[in-house]
C-alpha cells in the first residue's frame, strides 16, 4: 500500500511539472503576435534612422542596411496578412529579433581613419593587413601610400557572405560557373586601387575575376587573375561583391534575365512606336475597350495588347489611392462563364512635373507615362478593383506595396513603380477609376463587373489633372 502511494505521488508531481510548465509557455508567449513583431519593426526602423553609411569606425556598409531593410519588409508583409499562420508569426517574431541583435553587431570596425590615409600618402608608405574570413581563407589588403589619390577612409571588412548571395549563385548555375564571393564591405569607390592577395589552394587553370551590378544583376567580367607565391592575386577599385570563377564571360546573366533582354529586343520596334506616339496610345485603348464591351456574347479574338512600355518591367515598392474612399457597392455576382476586365496605370501627369520628384526618381517614370498598358485580365469570382491590381502587379513583375487601413474601409495604395504620393507634390497621389469615373469609396470596396476598364492614374493636383469628376465638390477654387 506503501509504495502505490509513493507511486501515485510521484506520477502526481511528474503531472504538476507539465502542468506548470505548460501554463508557464503560455504565460510568456506574446497575446499578439502581431502588435509585437510591429513593435521589433518600430526599433529596426529607428535603429536604420540612427545608422550612418560610411567607411570609418562604427559606420555602416549598404550590404548591412539592405539585410535590415529586408528583415522589415518581410516582417512587414506578414503582419498585413488578413489572417496569417500563427507558426509563421511565430518565427518571424523570432527572426526579427535576432537580426535586430545582428544589426547592432554590424557596425564597421577595422578601417583605415582619414587621418591615417593621409598620413600612408604623406609619407609615402605601404601598409597591409590580413583578415581572417569564416571558410579558413586569408585576404591580405595591400595599400601603397603613393598610389592614394583620395584622402578618404578605407573599411577593410570582409565577407564571404552577401545579401546578394542568392542572385549571384543563380546566375553562375545558369552560366556553368565555379565561383568564390568576397564581399567587400567599404562603400563605394576606394581612394585608391589596391591589390589583395588570397591565400587559398585554387584549382591549376585560369581564372577570371568579376563584379556583380546589383542594378543590372550581372556579373561584369573585370580581368584574368595572376597568380605569385601560390596566392592569387586581383586589383579592385571599389568596394562591394567580386567574384572569382573559373569561366569567363563578358557578361554574364541569369536565365530570367537573358530572357527578358530577348523579349525587349523582339518588341524594339512596337515599343519605340508606343513612346513617340502617346496620343496614338490614349485613343487605342479607348477603342479596345469600345470593342470589348461591344462583343460581350462574342469570342473576343481581338485581345488587348498586354505589350508594355520598357519601364514595366521596374520592380515597384509602394502603392496609393483616392483619400476620399469610404462606402461601398454590390459585390460581383456568380458565375460558371469566364468573365473579363482591363486594367492600366499611368502617371502621364508627372511628365509635366518633373521637377518636383526626388533626386532619383526619374530613371521610373516611362516616357510616354505609361506603366501598365491596358491588359485584358480574367475576372474572379467576388474581386475587387484592389484584388486585381494586387494579381496583375504580381503577374508583371511589378512591385507593390500597400496598408490596411480602417479610414478607407480596406487597401490604401501608397505607390507604384517608385511613384509614391507627395513625390510630384504636396496634392499628388494614385487615383483609380472605373470607366471614366471616380469611385468615391476605397479600391478594395469597388467589386468588379464583366467589362469593366479599370484606370489607375498618378495625380498632381488632387485629382483635377486626370479628369476627377467631385474635384469641385471636395475643392472650392
Amino acid at each position: 500500500m506503501k509504495k502505490k502511494r509513493i507511486r501515485k505521488i510521484v506520477l502526481a508531481s511528474i503531472l504538476a511539472v507539465f502542468i506548470v510548465s505548460g501554463l508557464y509557455t503560455l504565460s510568456i508567449e506574446p497575446s499578439d503576435y502581431k502588435e509585437t513583431i510591429s513593435k521589433h519593426v518600430k526599433e529596426a526602423n529607428t535603429l536604420l534612422k540612427e545608422a550612418n553609411v560610411g567607411n570609418d569606425e562604427g559606420d555602416y556598409s549598404k550590404d548591412t542596411i539592405i539585410k535590415m531593410k529586408n528583415s522589415i519588409k518581410e516582417a512587414k508583409a506578414l503582419i498585413e496578412e488578413e489572417a496569417p499562420v500563427i507558426d509563421k508569426l511565430r518565427e518571424q517574431d523570432k527572426k526579427i529579433k535576432e537580426d535586430i541583435k545582428k544589426f547592432k553587431n554590424s557596425y564597421n570596425k577595422n578601417c583605415l581613419s582619414k587621418e591615417d590615409v593621409k598620413k600612408l600618402k604623406e609619407e609615402k608608405k605601404s601598409f597591409s593587413e590580413e583578415i581572417n574570413l569564416d571558410n579558413n581563407k586569408k585576404v591580405e589588403w595591400q595599400i601603397s601610400g603613393r598610389k592614394i589619390k583620395k584622402i578618404e577612409p578605407i573599411n577593410l571588412d570582409i565577407e564571404i557572405d552577401t545579401v546578394h548571395k542568392s542572385s549571384i549563385k543563380q546566375i553562375a548555375k545558369d552560366n556553368n560557373m565555379d565561383i568564390s564571393i568576397l564581399s567587400f564591405r567599404h562603400n563605394g569607390k576606394l581612394p585608391l586601387k589596391s591589390r589583395i592577395k588570397i591565400q587559398s589552394s585554387l584549382d591549376k587553370g585560369k581564372k577570371y575575376l568579376y563584379k556583380y551590378d546589383e542594378n543590372s544583376n550581372q556579373l561584369i567580367y573585370e580581368s584574368e587573375l595572376k597568380f605569385k607565391n601560390d596566392r592569387t592575386v586581383l586589383n579592385i577599385d571599389q568596394g562591394g561583391d567580386w567574384i572569382l570563377s573559373n569561366v569567363k564571360i563578358e557578361l554574364a546573366k541569369d536565365n530570367k534575365t537573358k530572357e527578358k533582354d530577348k523579349k525587349e529586343d523582339d518588341h524594339k520596334s512596337s515599343k519605340d512606336k508606343e513612346e513617340n506616339s502617346e496620343e496614338d496610345d490614349d485613343k487605342s485603348n479607348i477603342v479596345d475597350f469600345e470593342e470589348n464591351k461591344n462583343n460581350v456574347d462574342k469570342k473576343d479574338k481581338n485581345e488587348v495588347s498586354t505589350n508594355e512600355d520598357k519601364n514595366t518591367n521596374n520592380n515597384t515598392d509602394k502603392l496609393t489611392t483616392n483619400k476620399r474612399d469610404t462606402q461601398s457597392n454590390s459585390p460581383n455576382s456568380g458565375g460558371f462563364q469566364k468573365k473579363y476586365c482591363i486594367i492600366e496605370i499611368r502617371c502621364d501627369t508627372i511628365l509635366s512635373n518633373m521637377d518636383r520628384l526626388p533626386k532619383g526618381k526619374e530613371g521610373y517614370i516611362p516616357k510616354n507615362g505609361v506603366i501598365l498598358a491596358p491588359t485584358k485580365i480574367e475576372i474572379k469570382e467576388g474581386e475587387n478593383v484592389f484584388d486585381v491590381l494586387k494579381r496583375v502587379t504580381r503577374s508583371k513583375g511589378i512591385q507593390m506595396e500597400f496598408r490596411n487601413d480602417p479610414l478607407y474601409s480596406g487597401a490604401y495604395v501608397e505607390g507604384i513603380n517608385h511613384l509614391y504620393e507627395f513625390d510630384g507634390g504636396e496634392l499628388s497621389g494614385w487615383m483609380y477609376k472605373v470607366n471614366g469615373w471616380f469611385p468615391n469609396y476605397g479600391c478594395s470596396q469597388y467589386y468588379v463587373k464583366e467589362n469593366d476598364y479599370i484606370s489607375w492614374n498618378y495625380t498632381c493636383n488632387l485629382g483635377k489633372d486626370v479628369g476627377d469628376q467631385d474635384y469641385w465638390k471636395y475643392n472650392n477654387e
